[in-house]
This record gives structure tokens, sequence and C-alpha cells, in this order.
């Protein structure tokens, strides 16, 4: 799937809140 920059931001914040927080 092509991930548009906004959301691949929105999921790296959730991956680094999800696995740091």
């Amino acid at each position: 799937i092509v991930v548009e920059a906004v959301d691949r931001n929105a999921f790296c914040s959730w991956v680094s809140n999800t696995t740091y927080g």
C-alpha cells in the first residue's frame, strides 16, 4: 500500500508511543 507522509508520521508517532510509552 502507499502511505502518505502525514499518515506515516502519525503511524510512527503511534509506534513510538506504543513501544516506548
